[in-house]
């Protein structure tokens, strides 16, 4: 499997989650979306993305949402399209349990 690299669980979980389900999301969104990561750990992680310009963030109606445009930079060890990675949804390689955060490794 692929590393998470300097980036971590987060930022790859939301930055996966953003590329393959599309449009543009909240952090409250994505954290229902992505349950095992806080909303302050989230939110740290959008941020970081997208100064390192992973990612876009808009301000729209008094709330940012964030999400992925062609002129995006992939993370490393992943594409910008979906059907040419190996982990098209992060949930599919990133669970969560009871006991925290379980990495499905092929």
């Amino acid at each position: 499997m692929k590393g998470f690299g300097h980036w971590g669980e987060a930022s790859t979980a939301a930055w996966l989650c953003l590329r393959d389900e599309g449009g543009w999301w909240t952090v409250e969104e994505l954290e229902n979306e992505l349950q095992c990561f806080s909303r302050s750990e989230l939110r740290r992680s959008l941020k970081n993305l997208a100064h390192r310009q992973h990612l876009r963030h808009r301000v729209l109606k008094n709330r940012v949402v964030y999400g992925l445009t062609l002129s995006c930079t992939p993370i490393q060890g992943h594409v910008l399209n979906p059907q040419l990675s190996l982990f098209s949804d992060a949930r599919k390689f990133i669970q969560c349990t009871d006991r925290g955060i379980s990495i499905q490794r092929s």
